[in-house]
């Protein structure tokens, strides 16, 4: 029965010169056909996805015995030590990039840089394999913080370990639907907690430390603090503080996501707003609106309005 041969949507490079032919596959492997012999040359390079697709290759046209270039056959044949120490063992080396893969997207990172970047902190992608996929629930137990910080070449992450039934997992501290169900925290104006109203953890962090993570992800801050329950005059205070504070970290500090932040900032004073009534929060909204672009003449004229009628406001 004639083997399945499988298409692969790989790029080359072809190059001719009077004494051989010289094609480049992917980044990792080139043929080199000079007379009559064939030379093969896998040398692994590139990106983690770059990489996974040319082992992939490699495996494929190995168990194939042969490839299809321009429709002609060529015949492969690889010597034992190839099949032995490369080939075997690379069915569980191409799981393990899927994994480093998987895990570093679902901390919201497309791994573009090339892999040999990274893998002097394999120990720290080992830990994120580890407690993400394997819930190793041993590996949980290397610290006592909730959130710990991991970095990974230039990326650096935080993650967060859960509370109560879940305090021995580790998870996104940007992924919004983990930390409502499995970290919640409360804030109390005294230490009697009669009065307690749950939080968003993200005012937990000052704002030159919460938005240089890797993992940011603004939507879910957006919803945290859109989930709060405002009729309570101290989450109000606290909510506004931490934007203000994030206000005043931007006007001093560089961002890459500065217009995204602050469409975040006006987004969460837009809603206190509509929840309160309190001019304060559209205010502060104006204030937001302002830094990223020039006001409305509807806008100055609620502004105006405000002025006028001599609301107190903070």
């Amino acid at each position: 029965m004639e083997q399945e041969i499988k298409s692969f949507m790989i790029s080359f490079i072809e190059k001719k010169t009077k004494d051989n032919q010289k094609i480049k596959f992917g980044k990792s492997f080139t043929m080199v056909l000079s007379g009559n012999k064939l030379d093969i040359n896998f040398a692994e390079s590139g990106s983690i996805r770059e990489r996974i697709k040319d082992c992939e290759f490699f495996v494929e046209i190995a168990k194939a015995g042969k490839i299809y270039l321009n429709h002609t056959e060529v015949s492969l044949n690889f010597e034992e030590d190839v099949y032995n120490n490369i080939l075997a063992p690379m069915p569980n080396y191409i799981k393990k990039l899927n994994e480093i893969l998987w895990v570093l997207n679902y901390l919201g990172v497309e791994p573009n840089v090339d892999f040999d970047t990274l893998k002097k902190d394999l120990k720290q992608i080992s830990f994120l394999i580890d407690v993400i996929i394997n819930k190793n629930v041993e590996a949980n137990k290397i610290t006592d913080k909730h959130l710990q910080v991991v970095s990974v070449g230039n990326y650096k992450f935080i993650l967060s370990k859960g509370v109560g039934e879940h305090e021995n997992t580790f998870f996104d501290f940007f992924n919004y639907n983990e930390i409502k169900e499995k970290y919640r925290i409360l804030i109390s104006p005294d230490k009697t907690f009669k009065n307690s109203v749950e939080h968003s953890p993200y005012i937990l962090l000052k704002p030159e430390e919460l938005y240089k993570y890797s993992n940011l992800k603004l939507d879910s801050i957006e919803k945290a603090l859109t989930d709060v329950d405002y009729t309570n005059s101290i989450a109000q205070d606290i909510s506004n503080e931490f934007l203000l504070n994030t206000l005043l970290y931007l006007d001093s500090n560089e961002n890459n996501k500065r217009k995204e932040i602050l469409t975040m900032i006006a987004n969460t004073f837009d809603y206190i707003y509509e929840q309160t009534d309190e001019t304060m929060f559209l205010i502060n909204k104006m204030q937001v609106i302002f830094r990223k672009r020039e006001l409305t003449e509807e806008e100055i004229m609620k502004i105006t309005e405000i002025k006028v009628t001599n609301i107190d406001y903070r």
